[in-house]
């Protein structure tokens, strides 16, 4: 082992893997509370495109379930079940909005369509009630089937020129960046929880917090980038 590798894992260990998933939390919850700032100031806008009108409550609703997964960490699941319904059919909902061909927007319908079904028979049948990891996990491979196809539609159609002014393209990569990272992360912490070293587990999710700096900052940059053009 290196010295490098030997020093992190030296670190990791004196800072303990729960302090770093609970400083992970308040990282996620602070970016989404400026999020929401952001949202409410700018999303209304006359000059900004109607798909973009629901993302304060977006926002709100996340940094709610965030709160209340605090202040109840016994109901942690649910509330963040209850979210996983909302933002899967609230970014289906959002592609439906952007994508220009009838085939593409029906398909879209179908997927979000068959999430909420297939996530509520679920439920009851994988447990615990509710399985929040197969919701999770069902939510990434939806949504990152239409961001495969939009960025594969704006090449193919050469739709590079003004893209720093085009608010889907910013939200399509902050929808990327986060669920192709979720699958992994969900995975790889679902093993090691299933291993019974539940610190790496915690260490492995929080990554999945982390990441929504990113993700945040694409979404920050799609409803800003209309009002403060470069």
């Amino acid at each position: 082992m290196s010295f490098t590798s030997s020093a992190l894992a030296f670190l990791l260990e004196a800072i303990g893997f729960t302090k770093i998933y609970r400083f992970s939390q308040w990282v996620e919850m602070t970016i989404s509370a400026v999020a929401v700032i952001v949202a409410i100031c700018f999303c209304w806008r006359k000059v900004q495109p109607g798909y973009l009108k629901g993302f304060p409550l977006y926002f709100t609703i996340g940094l709610a379930a965030d709160i209340l997964s605090q202040l109840y960490p016994f109901g942690a699941t649910f509330i963040f079940w209850v979210f996983t319904l909302f933002e899967g059919l609230f970014f289906s909902r959002f592609f439906i909005l952007i994508f220009q061909i009838p085939s593409q927007k029906g398909l879209m319908k179908i997927m979000g369509g068959s999430f909420l079904l297939i996530v509520f028979i679920l439920a009851p049948l994988i447990p615990p009630f509710p399985n929040l990891i197969a919701a999770k996990l069902l939510e990434s491979a939806i949504l990152f089937i239409p961001c495969m196809i939009y960025n594969l539609d704006m090449l193919s159609r050469r739709q590079i020129i003004g893209i720093e002014r085009n608010p889907a393209f910013f939200v399509v990569i902050g929808i990327f960046s986060y669920f192709s990272i979720q699958i992994p992360v969900v995975l790889f912490s679902l093993f090691f929880s299933y291993t019974h070293q539940e610190p790496l587990a915690l260490l492995v999710y929080s990554v999945n917090n982390f990441i929504q700096l990113f993700s945040c900052a694409f979404f920050i940059k799609a409803m800003v980038c209309l009002i403060y053009r470069s």
